[in-house]
């Protein structure tokens, strides 16, 4: 019922008064109105990904509750750190796939780095993250394509966090080939993210007992934690990841196992370091996969 009285009450503030006890109702003035759409000027179609499932607000919300993320990323600027010192620089950092900004704020409170440019191809999750750091004059965000947009200059380093899962395997070569392009001799590329237990990538049923098993180690998580919004996102991610498997509208989870991620990497022509970030024990690892940082470079060799 108050639903129904708080629909009720926006239809009435918007409604405009007609006077029907008038010869004249004014009904070709309705008319316009109603139909008045049809001569609107046409929009530009604008790419969608994660917010099809995802509801963005909660997810820059509580995204940050999510198991072993903010070790995660607190790993990721120590190892840039260790790369290009705090007395050195100036240096710039590109970000692939912000999402709605949650890691580029880490990056823009390097005192090191003078330039974040941003990229992040869901128009929702971009208007976020435009609008969340609207006020760092450092950062600069664009709605555009990781796998083949070319910024001015390059990148000292080149950073993806919680977002090469939404990149689909067949697309991994152009979105690597990419991130060589923008690396400055000597750069680094900085990945962390989720991935699952090994498995037979293309056995429809190992994959989707693969996805099970890492997404309800992070539901277990967040239920202890009482973090109802996070075991709903982390749901919601678990059903688009399946949905991927048969090409679905509201696919946009593709999460490989690490040993696949880090082969697709090595024939890119990467070089890397990886480390793990969680679960701590072994045996849980091998169970349910987890949350790795994978520190890598051109391979000159």
């Amino acid at each position: 019922m108050k639903e129904f009285e708080e629909a009720y009450s926006e239809i009435r503030a918007r409604s405009q008064h007609i006077d029907f006890s008038t010869d004249d109702p004014q009904l070709e003035v309705v008319r316009e109105e109603v139909f008045a759409s049809q001569a609107l000027s046409r929009l530009d179609h604008r790419n969608v990904e994660m917010s099809v499932y995802v509801p963005v607000d909660d997810y820059d919300a509580h995204e940050k509750e999510h198991a072993y993320y903010l070790e995660m990323m607190t790993k990721m600027i120590e190892l840039f750190r260790g790369q290009f010192p705090d007395d050195k620089g100036p240096y710039r950092v590109l970000e692939m796939g912000a999402g709605t900004g949650i890691f580029t704020r880490q990056l823009a409170e390097l005192q090191s780095v003078e330039e974040v440019v941003a990229m992040e191809i869901d128009w929702a999750c971009y208007h976020k993250l435009s609008n969340n750091l609207r006020h760092v004059a450092k950062v600069k965000a664009f709605n555009l394509d990781s796998r083949k947009f070319p910024p001015s200059g390059r990148f000292h380093g080149i950073f993806s966090s919680f977002a090469d899962h939404h990149i689909k395997p067949q697309d991994k070569r152009d979105y690597f080939g990419n991130v060589k392009r923008n690396l400055h001799d000597g750069g680094v590329f900085i990945v962390g993210d989720e991935f699952l237990r090994a498995h037979a990538e293309d056995s429809r049923e190992q994959k989707i007992a693969a996805l099970n098993a890492y997404h309800s180690h992070i539901i277990e998580i967040a239920r202890a934690k009482n973090q109802d919004v996070l075991v709903d996102l982390e749901t919601k991610a678990l059903e688009s990841g399946i949905h991927a498997l048969d090409g679905l509208p509201d696919a946009g989870d593709f999460k490989v196992s690490c040993g696949e991620y880090e082969k697709q990497l090595r024939e890119s022509g990467f070089a890397f370091t990886r480390i793990k970030i969680g679960p701590a024990d072994e045996k849980l690892e091998l169970e349910v996969g987890g949350v790795y940082v994978d520190l890598a470079k051109i391979d000159e060799a």
